[in-house]
């Protein structure tokens, strides 16, 4: 199974795991068998989770271990479950500062137990109803210091990787690394060198890329991203080919404004010049241009400059 999550084979894991369950259920089971299992499977389900049944499924197979502090990171999982959980229920998933301190009090001090802290104040920033600077570095200080300490899978590290770069995003920072140069061998590589397209683009005017270099983005979504952010990810994926995206992301969007993503204004102009709707393209390249003098990054008048309809 860790082969298959090193892949990131989802279909691998999802079929191991059903083995693994089978396994457990049956009368051959040792109770260390059924320790050791469950816990496996919950821990790649949640880590190759996408679609709207896996996170339950890792939260099930969990709660067969049942409360076990001996365990310490089977403690950390279900917390770190019950957060991508919440992001996608109907309450939205919004965090206060002490919700935050809560969540991560008591845990061991593992690899594990920094890289939840750092997911914890991500989701802080990424629901916080205003500006949200100070979180989203103490995401990116913490998600870097995962990957600098080890200790991680190469499935964690690819979460520590992705956390670090929605962070460096949303703090108007270059990208760690030129999207055409990540390694998208994974569904998880792909989503990483999405992220680092947004922050190339938002800071290129008429930011285009071969197709041959774009990300290919699986169907499914990844459960460490919230569903905002993977929508901005295709989003910027879909101008980069020269293409309106889909308008069920700009939905998925529908309640951000500057607090949520300084380029924001950027994206739907861009997507109304693509879809051919000039004048709207116009307003909104003039409240981008309103949104930069007033204290937005300076690079986003070079790219209104360079990109409002003539």
């Amino acid at each position: 199974m860790e082969e298959a999550l090193i892949r990131d084979d989802r279909a691998e894991v999802r079929r191991v795991a059903a083995l693994c369950r089978s396994y457990v259920a049956g009368p051959g089971a040792t109770a260390v068998d059924r320790e050791l299992l469950w816990l496996a499977v919950a821990r790649a389900l949640a880590a190759g989770a996408a679609g709207p049944d896996e996170l339950p499924a890792a939260e099930r197979a969990l709660s067969e271990l049942g409360d076990r502090p001996d365990l310490p990171e089977a403690e950390i999982l279900r917390r770190a479950l019950g957060l991508r959980l919440a992001t996608r229920s109907g309450g939205g998933g919004r965090l206060s500062a002490d919700e935050v301190e809560h969540l991560c009090h008591g845990l061991p001090n593992l690899p594990q137990a920094l890289l939840f802290r750092a997911e914890c104040w991500y989701h802080f920033a990424r629901h916080a109803s205003g500006p949200a600077e100070g979180a989203w570095q103490t995401c990116l200080d913490l998600s870097g210091g995962c990957l600098t300490k080890g200790g991680l899978r190469p499935w964690e590290r690819g979460t520590a990787l992705l956390l670090r770069a929605v962070a460096r995003l949303m703090l108007a920072l270059e990208p760690d690394c030129p999207p055409a140069e990540t390694a998208a061998t994974t569904a998880n590589d792909s989503w990483l060198a999405g992220l680092r397209l947004v922050a190339q683009s938002v800071r290129t005017p008429r930011y285009r890329t071969p197709t041959p270099d774009l990300p290919r983005l699986p169907d499914e979504d990844i459960s460490v991203l919230c569903p905002g952010d993977a929508a901005l990810v295709r989003i910027a994926v879909a101008h980069a080919a020269g293409r309106p995206a889909r308008e069920t992301e700009f939905v998925t969007l529908s309640g951000w404004g500057r607090e949520q993503f300084f380029a924001i204004s950027l994206l739907r102009a861009r997507q109304a010049g693509l879809l051919g709707h000039d004048p709207e393209a116009s307003d909104g390249y003039n409240l981008l241009f309103q949104e930069a003098r007033a204290g937005g990054p300076d690079f986003l008048l070079d790219v209104e400059a360079g990109e409002r309809p003539k």
